[in-house]
């Protein structure tokens, strides 16, 4: 919406740019007029360019985060359910205040993933026997990131799964460096 009220305003300010040149009436303000209207011209063309700009920098930015959180899913995923290790049909991934605005994909490593509130899965779990639910909090920098993912069933805690990843020189991906896991709640 911000960007659309930047648009209308900078093309308002063109057409009284427009209509001062024309309604100059010596040669002088003309002069003048035309000035002004060149230097909406550029503010216009400036205005835009950095809306774009700054569309296409969060776009990106999106995408790497929502890569990092796949690849911090996916390293979960295949830690956890290793042969003999029975897989859920769906993953339900938490979308708490931490987390940036991504969009995670329907299907990682072979299993349903679901990014919702906690409040919608607990009123899943109304009509569920079972959920697993992941909440899944990330520091995601340059040359290295770091996530807590903290595993519930039902609601109550299982473990915390910690997850370094360390940009490679190289190829400039993020490779899995250490994942950890801690089980500090009672089994009660």
């Amino acid at each position: 919406m911000k960007v659309l009220s930047l648009n209308v305003d900078c093309f308002i300010k063109f057409i009284n740019a427009k209509l001062i040149i024309m309604s100059a009436d010596t040669e002088m303000n003309r002069k003048r007029s035309i000035s002004h209207f060149c230097l909406i011209l550029f503010m216009l063309a400036t205005c835009s360019i950095s809306q774009v700009q700054g569309q296409t920098n969060k776009q990106v930015h999106n995408s790497e985060q929502t890569k990092a959180y796949c690849q911090a899913i996916s390293e979960y995923i295949k830690a956890v359910y290793v042969a003999g290790v029975s897989r859920p049909d769906t993953l339900f991934v938490g979308k708490n205040t931490d987390m940036p605005d991504i969009r995670l994909p329907n299907v990682i490593e072979g299993i349903n993933t679901v990014l919702l509130t906690s409040e919608i899965a607990k009123r899943k779990l109304t009509y569920r026997k079972s959920l697993v639910y992941l909440n899944v909090v990330g520091w995601i920098e340059p040359r290295k990131s770091e996530f807590l993912i903290v595993r519930f069933n039902e609601f109550k805690p299982q473990h915390n799964c910690t997850i370094h990843f360390k940009r490679n020189a190289q190829t400039k991906e993020m490779e899995l460096e250490k994942l950890t896991f801690q089980y500090p709640y009672d089994k009660k």
